[in-house]
């Protein structure tokens, strides 16, 4: 017992998390006032010694923020574009545009946040990074018990849905309502393999 492989992860390596990883999010920056042009800022993570400063300018008709941070004693600039978007109803809402090229093919994905995960080089979005929810590593109970009991199932899916609904970019919401859709879809091909 204990020895190596004995764990569920079966010997290979567990996914970086984003709450391993700097972050930078649009949101906190834009309600500090840090994405005005001509802007300049400086923070730093408590993880490591890593400090990021960054000064801001319009470029290519939207603004550029170009981040500036020292990785294995060499300066690196990457700019970054911040484009926003003015959904119906709402407010303006600022996003990253993710300046990694993966494969020799720029990703250029909308983002809220951008990441930097130890012995990494640049900032990117959690997809190019290959990270990972903490949460997504966890057993949760909760889906046991919930798919044991169909009526404990059709209620939690009802508040999911509500939550979801008042707050969509509730992560922990969508994470738990991704695995009562695999529950349910189990369920159904158990029915449908009984009835054959």
């Amino acid at each position: 017992m204990g020895g190596p492989g004995s764990t569920r992860w079966g010997g290979h390596r567990r996914a970086r998390t984003v709450e391993e990883s700097a972050a930078l999010d649009v949101r906190s920056l834009e309600r500090d006032g840090c994405l005005r042009p001509g802007a300049s800022w400086r923070t730093t993570w408590t993880r490591g010694d890593l400090s990021v400063s960054a000064s801001t300018a319009w470029g290519g008709g939207s603004l550029l923020v170009t981040l500036r941070y020292p990785v294995a004693g060499e300066e690196v600039a990457v700019p970054v574009r911040v484009e926003e978007w003015r959904a119906p109803f709402k407010r303006r809402r600022s996003w990253f545009r993710c300046p990694l090229t993966v494969d020799g093919v720029a990703c250029g994905r909308h983002v809220r946040t951008l990441y930097l995960p130890s012995g990494r080089r640049y900032f990117g979005c959690a997809r190019c990074h290959g990270l990972t929810y903490r949460v997504r590593q966890e057993h949760d109970k909760t889906i046991d018990r919930l798919a044991r009991d169909p009526e404990a199932r059709a209620r939690a899916i009802d508040r999911l849905t509500r939550r979801i609904e008042a707050e969509p970019l509730d992560v922990r919401a969508l994470l738990l309502a991704d695995r009562l859709d695999a529950i349910e879809i189990r369920e159904c091909d158990r029915r449908l393999r009984e009835q054959a």
